[in-house]
Order: structure tokens, then sequence, then C-alpha cells
């Protein structure tokens, strides 16, 4: 009876224990850390918990990749004890050791979706030798995860045969029940924490690219406001430096100096266009064009331009490229992109120029952050200087970013081609790293159609007149050499500081006066405010228009270009006195 009674709680005890045990197994599982971890870390330390709490000797999980069990990591008691975290068995820790579903103790967990007990490995013809392993009993168990998808096995072994029990085989089971819902939820949370972090760089991404365009956007409406006061001082000084050479002899020695002003007023006109340019406030002329006969246009230009040390290279594509362009833009483009190569190049090299047709497609816009689905042109120019790095790339179409000595460069080249490219319903790529050269890439929208035949004009020099003009301009300098150059020539000119001044001599004059030159933005009233209320005075009266603002501010002002006769500032005194003499007698 004492017996029997020692014997029970004896069971009672171990029973007790095997229970505390599992508890305490499945608490430590419970507690691992799955944020901020890999997961063969986290595997070892679900191990290490298993090893705490029961008692074995070697443990390892082999996980299914590619259809093979794959050893993915392992722990021995020795391990444990002496604190070596950092790998699994000598002998197991290695991703060639496999196996095939199936096959051994281990395929057979997989196959069969059932634990495989190896009670004496020694006399299982399922047992599967592991080089330098004493192994006396095996227990391989299938991790399942939520929906019964087999995600590998548990191994645990011992160097005594039956050494494992039923109680061993009950509790393995629930713990890879509950370790395959681990590894689900590790798996799931990691990708998701993955995703989270590549929507956070995207938006990060999506925001530069954001606060970039909105730079650009600020500084191009910065550059549409200083047009308007610069094109009035440039129109002033090359106005009367053109008046200076017309009155001085061939061989004045004061010629040059006049001549002079005149050149650097042409280059400050050329930057304005360009600041205009870059802002997209430049007035274009659309038309369809061959970008293949663009670029064979100004190929020799170009070879010009970049020396003799740089090859100059054409891959043009063989079918017609149509795009809806503004001809001298896109030439304005090749031009910039061929000297900010061939300053790239100073000890000589190759630049390649190619056409092709290419369609923009989801993964371009995704990987690129613009760009609109369909059929493009696009003209790749490639050199082999330099380069840049992502540091400069980032910065090369911002106005006035140069990489040049001081004096070497005006910093608007570039930012010139990405205007008139973004103008232009395109988009403009770059591609360079330090010493592998650069690649642009632009893309303009492709059209089917054929280019218009370009229409060749005489130059004719303007005759002079004797007819009365009124000058409406708010600008005391550009009034008085308008009506200075028109009074040379012959004219009779009336002159008014503002819209209302324009209309009260207007009508006190409107029998005589032959052509109404209006400046568009004046105080009181503007230019189309002054024309409306003139052809009521006198309908069919000839107004010419004139303004140094941009495109887009004259628009809202009612004039439309290709409705009205229009001016652009600056002018030189032969463009003004042409476009006054084609007004007048028609043209």
């Amino acid at each position: 009876m004492a017996k029997d009674f020692s014997e029970s709680f004896r069971e009672l005890n171990g029973r007790f224990i095997h229970l505390l045990d599992s508890f305490s197994a499945l608490s430590a599982l419970s507690s691992l850390e799955l944020r901020n971890v890999d997961e063969p870390t986290m595997l070892r330390n679900a191990l290490k918990g298993l090893m705490q709490n029961l008692d074995i000797e070697t443990c390892s999980i082999f996980l299914l990749k590619d259809g093979q069990l794959v050893n993915s990591t392992g722990l021995s008691w020795d391990d444990l004890v002496n604190g070596e975290e950092a790998s699994a068995l000598k002998t197991w820790d290695s991703s060639t050791l496999t196996a095939s579903i199936g096959e051994g103790i281990m395929g057979l967990a997989v196959k069969n979706r059932a634990l495989q007990h190896c009670r004496d490995c020694s006399a299982d013809s399922r047992f599967k030798e592991v080089p330098d392993q004493e192994i006396g009993s095996l227990i391989s168990i299938p991790i399942f995860q939520m929906g019964g998808e087999v995600l590998g096995v548990l191994n645990i072994s011992h160097t005594k045969p039956h050494f494992f029990t039923e109680w061993h085989e009950r509790f393995l089971s629930v713990y890879c029940h509950c370790f395959g819902q681990l590894l689900s939820n590790y798996r799931l949370l990691n990708h998701m924490e993955l995703e989270i972090e590549r929507r956070i760089e995207e938006r990060k991404k999506l925001e530069a690219q954001l606060l970039h365009a909105q730079k650009m956007e600020a500084v191009g409406l910065l550059a549409g406001g200083v047009a308007h006061d610069f094109n009035n001082i440039i129109t002033a000084i090359t106005g009367y430096a053109h008046l200076l050479s017309m009155r001085m002899d061939a061989d004045d020695p004061l010629r040059h100096f006049s001549e002079q002003i005149i050149a650097s007023s042409e280059r400050a006109a050329n930057l304005t266009q360009g600041l205009l340019a870059f802002s997209r406030k430049q007035v274009i002329n659309p038309q369809p064009v061959n970008v293949n006969e663009i670029i064979m246009r100004v190929e020799k230009l170009l070879r010009r331009l970049i020396g003799e040390d740089i090859a100059l290279g054409a891959e043009i594509c063989d079918r017609e490229l149509f795009v809806m362009a503004d001809k001298g833009q896109l030439e304005q483009i090749m031009i910039n992109l061929a000297t900010n190569a061939r300053d790239a190049m100073p000890d000589g090299g190759e630049l390649t120029i190619s056409t092709g047709h290419e369609e923009i497609t989801d993964d371009f816009i995704k990987a690129h952050g613009f760009g609109a689905p369909g059929e493009y042109v696009c003209v790749s120019v490639t050199d082999t200087g330099i380069g840049m790095d992502e540091k400069t790339r980032e910065k090369i179409f911002e106005p006035f970013y140069t990489t040049k000595e001081v004096g070497k460069g005006t910093g608007l080249g570039l930012a010139i081609v990405y205007g008139i490219v973004s103008q232009q319903n395109g988009y403009i790529t770059v591609s360079s790293g330090p010493g592998e050269g650069t690649s642009f890439r632009i893309y303009l929208p492709a059209i089917e159609g054929r280019a218009e035949e370009a229409v060749s004009e005489e130059h004719v020099l303007p005759a002079s007149g004797s007819e009365t003009l009124l000058i409406a301009e708010d600008d005391d300098d550009v009034r008085k050499f308008d009506a200075a150059i028109l009074e040379q020539f012959g004219y009779r000119v009336l002159t008014a500081v503002d819209g209302a001044d324009a209309l009260r001599i207007f009508a006190d004059h409107k029998d005589v006066i032959d052509l109404a030159i209006l400046d568009v933005v004046m105080p009181m009233k503007n230019g189309k405010e002054v024309h409306d209320v003139i052809q009521k005075i006198r309908p069919g009266a000839r107004v010419l228009f004139t303004s140094g603002y941009t495109a887009d501010i004259i628009n809202r002002k009612g004039v439309m270009r290709g409705e009205f006769e229009f001016i652009e500032k600056p002018h030189s005194p032969l463009e003004l006195l042409k476009k006054v003499r084609d007004v007048l007698d028609g043209m």
C-alpha cells in the first residue's frame, strides 16, 4: 500500500513538473521579442526558451524553402551552458544540410503532416544519420501556420534511445502549433514594418519631389516677376545704344563702345529669356516638328561648339519622330546639353545623341515619381565626362546652380533645358556617377503628322513714315526711346503715361491717329481696356500691343498672342520700326 502511494506520488509529482515545464516553455515562447530582430535570432531565442525548460540535448528548426527543408538554426545544451547564442550546432549550422519532403524523419513529418518519433535511431530505417552526431532518439514535429500550411519542422534529440515520452509528443505538438502562429505573426509583422518603412520612404521621396517642384516654381515666379522691369530697362539701354550707333560714322572711335553696350544688352536679354524659359512662361510657337531633322540640322553647329577633341556621334532612329514643339526651343535644348557635356570633358571624350520611340508605363512613373502613360519621343544625350555625384544630380536643374569656376557659367543652361521640356509637356531624367559620364534622356509626347515646311522670308529694311502714332507707356525711359526712334524716321508721335491719359489723347486726336502702341500693363487702365474703348470711339482703329511681362500675365489681361498685333520687349529700333510699318501697311 505504501509502495503504491509512493509510486502515485512520484507520478503525480512528475506530471506536476511536466505541467510547470509546459507553462514555462510556452510562457518563454509568448514573451519572444518580434520587433527589431532578424528571423534567425528569433528562432534561436525560441529554441533557447524550449531547452531551458525541457530535458533536451539538441534541437533545431528546418524551414521549407523552394520545396526543401533547410536548416535555419539549431542549439545544443553545451551552447546553452557556455552562453553561445551566436550559432546553432556546428555540424548542423549549414544551409547545405537539407531534406526533401518525404525523406527521413523530417521529410515524413512534413509529408504526413504529423509528428514523427524515432525512439531508437540505430534501429529505425527512417532515420537519416547526421555526420559527427550521436543521436539515440529523435522527434520531428511539423510547424503549422494559421490555415494549416506547413512552415517547417522542429527537431529535438537525445543521445539515449527511448528517452522521450508521450508527454513530450503531446506537449511538442501544442508547442509547435503555437510556435507556428508566432512565426507567422513575426513574418506578417516584419512584412508590415518593411511595407511601412517603404511607404514612409516613398512619402519622404514624394515630399522631397514636391518641395523641389515648389522651389522650382517659386524661382520661376521670381523670374517672371523681375522679367517685366528687366525687359523695360534692357529696351531702353539697347535702344539708346542703337541710336548712338546710328548717329555715328562707321570709323568713329567711340562706335566700339556703343556696340559693346548693345552686345552686353543682348546677353542680358538672353538671360531674361532663359529665366522665362525656366519659369515656363516664355511665349512659344508649337508646331509639328520632326525631331530627327532637328538633330541633323544642329549637328554641324554642335561640332563647332564642342571642339575637335570631342567625338560627336548621332544615332538617329530609322522612323520619323514627330512632336508638337517649338523648333527653336528644341535647338536650344541640344545646344545647352552639348555645352554642358563639353565642359564635363576638359580632356576630350565622346558625345552621343540618339533618338527613339518609347512608352512611359506605370513602372517608369513609380521609379521616377512623375510622368503620364503614353507614347513618347526620346532624345538621349550621353557623354563620357567626369560625371556627378547624387548631391549634384539633385541640384543640376536649379537656376544659377553651377559647379564651374566663378565667371565660367551662369548656372542657367540646364535650368533652361528643364523649363523648356516642362513647357512642352515632357520629362527629363539624368543618370550619372563620378567618373562614369552623364546621360540625359528627354521624353516629349509623340504625335502623328508631318512637320510644316519652313517659309523663308527676305530681310526687308524698315521704311520711314509720316503717320501719327500714339504711344501709351508708363515707363519713362521706354516711352522716350520709342518716341525718339519713331520721330527720327519721320513719324509724328503723341505720348501717354497711362491708360486714362491714352484715352484722353486718342479722343482729342481720333481723326489723325493712325496707330496706337499700347503697353499691356499700365496704371489706370490696361492696354486691352484702352483698346476696347478706342474701338468704340473709332471702330477698326489700328493697335499694336507691347509688353515685357510674361505670357501668362499678358494672357490674363485679355491680349492673346495671335489675336492681336504684338511686339515683345526688349526690342531693337529696327524691330520696332519694321513692326510699326507692317501694321500700318496691313501686312
